[in-house]
């Protein structure tokens, strides 16, 4: 596989698994929102709580953008 064929298909893994993770934020707000009255489910509340924030992290827009930030500058090293 030639480095721009694998610097793209590796930016493509790196977008859908960011989807993917969206996707999973999006569910876990849905089942806070259905849990906010409920004091039954504090801490499957707190859990999910918990869930989101670290899903967050991993959709960190600056991560994401230093990586492929990264990876642009691989590719034009390999360029020369």
């Amino acid at each position: 596989m030639n480095p721009e064929t694998e610097i793209q298909a590796s930016r493509e893994n790196i977008l859908r698994d960011l989807r993917d993770k969206k996707k999973h934020i999006n569910k876990l707000e849905a089942k806070i929102k259905e849990l906010e009255g409920d004091t039954s489910s504090y801490a499957v509340f707190e859990f999910i709580g918990e869930e989101v924030e670290q899903c967050s992290r991993w959709l960190s827009l600056e991560s994401a953008k230093s990586f492929l930030d990264d990876i642009s500058k691989r590719r034009e090293d390999l360029a020369y």
